[in-house]
């Protein structure tokens, strides 16, 4: 047996160890669960949500979470919605004041930690930690003696945009936080302070935090002050400020700004509409593309494709996958995109949109060139796919008909 069936094996075998003390099964209709001890769960047909308690606080569970691939834990302790079809489950826990450093604190400092998101979702006070194939909302609700977390683990970077907002609706309607912001994030940084006693984990943390983020009012949108010493480049007709982990990106025409690759980091001026057809055309429909959403940063109307790449290495060391973010958006009369290696919209981008100049057109306007753009690509590609088949078979039959020595 190969080592990816091994693998996929063992996946399946963790999913099931996980959730299966709890297996519910839906009906025809996908509106009821039962549970090996008995535990029911009726939901309601006229409604998108089902409420289910966890320690002291009932929770509104989006519906789009519960259908008949997800199984429900019935324990009040907690709740576990697993998806077996993609290896991926979102779990609700309870912790309590005392025991935070042990999660929290431990999660926050260590090894595996990419990012650190202060922010409101609703009236709640949110720390979301950014981890290898893991998303771990901490928030503070009605419940004052404890901290609630939504787990979200997936694999291989394949998490679902949809997900991720039934999480953020799930603390949304949540009863309001019983504490204020500040003081929410004073205790979640004290919990880091005391799992590291100070150390380098904690700077760290901290860095994350403060560099990245605005704790005191939980907006994740940089004050501008922020990036007044980034150097600045311009690309095409408009002037960028460069953060300093993009220092080293080059010029390599007047409109093009890179690192190494579009996967690493890059600014375009997309500078016609046949660059716009083929380059979001291409993005927009492409097999790597895991999802896109639409988005307005500070004023700019913005298209967001997430995509994880595989390319042939030119060096003869085979492929390499990167993450990648493409933002096509627009500033003035002129459309840009901005690609690099990472698995989410930062905040180092939204401050490098933010200060440029605000766009003449409309968001329909806009939204509208990139989908005719979009639609005119697919029709081209399907009718050049369709001339190259063509061809591929017209040149293997005069190959067959030379080879027999005679015509058709």
């Amino acid at each position: 047996m190969n080592k990816k069936k091994t693998l996929s094996i063992l996946l399946i075998l963790l999913m099931a160890t996980l959730c299966l003390g709890a297996i519910s099964a839906a009906d025809s209709n996908g509106v009821k669960f039962t549970s090996d001890d008995g535990f029911k769960l009726n939901i309601p047909k006229n409604e998108d949500y089902t409420i289910y308690k966890v320690e002291n606080i009932n929770f509104k569970i989006p519906l789009s979470l519960i259908n008949n691939t997800f199984i429900i834990n019935s324990s009040n302790s907690y709740l576990t919605i697993c998806d077996f079809s993609s290896y991926n489950y979102i779990d609700i826990w309870p912790y309590s004041n005392s025991i935070l450093e042990y999660y929290y604190g431990d999660d926050a400092s260590g090894n595996e930690i990419q990012d650190v998101e202060n922010r409101m979702i609703g009236n709640h006070p949110v720390s979301i930690l950014f981890l290898k194939d893991r998303r771990d909302y901490y928030f503070q609700t009605s419940d004052k003696n404890n901290v609630y977390m939504i787990e979200y683990r997936y694999y291989h970077n394949k998490f679902d945009q949809k997900k991720i907002k039934a999480i953020e609706k799930i603390i949304e309607t949540s009863p309001d936080s019983s504490i204020d912001n500040k003081t929410f994030f004073k205790k979640m940084d004290t919990s880091v302070k005391e799992a590291t006693g100070g150390g380098n984990g904690y700077k760290s943390y901290q860095n994350l935090v403060k560099t990245k983020h605005n704790t005191d009012n939980g907006n994740v949108e940089r004050d501008a002050s922020d990036s007044s010493t980034w150097r600045q480049v311009s690309v095409g007709d408009t002037q960028f400020r460069i953060p300093p982990k993009y220092d080293n990106a080059t010029l390599e025409s007047d409109t093009y700004l890179v690192i190494d690759n579009v996967y690493t980091f890059a600014i375009r001026d997309i500078d016609s509409y046949e660059f716009l057809k083929d380059s979001y055309g291409d993005d927009s429909s492409s097999k790597y593309t895991i999802y896109d959403e639409n988005k307005t940063i500070s004023g700019h109307p913005a298209a967001i494709i997430y995509q994880e790449v595989s390319i042939n290495q030119m060096d003869g060391t085979g492929y390499k996958t990167y993450d990648v973010v493409e933002v096509y958006f627009q500033t003035g009369d002129s459309i840009y995109c901005i690609s690099y290696n990472e698995t989410k919209l930062t905040s180092d981008v939204e401050e490098m949109i933010k200060h440029t100049p605000k766009p003449n057109d409309s968001n329909d306007l806009f939204y509208g060139k990139l989908e005719r753009a979009r639609d005119n690509y697919i029709q081209e590609y399907d009718e050049e796919s369709e001339d190259y088949l063509y061809d591929l078979i017209e040149e293997n039959t005069r190959t067959t008909e030379n080879k027999r020595g005679f015509y058709w």
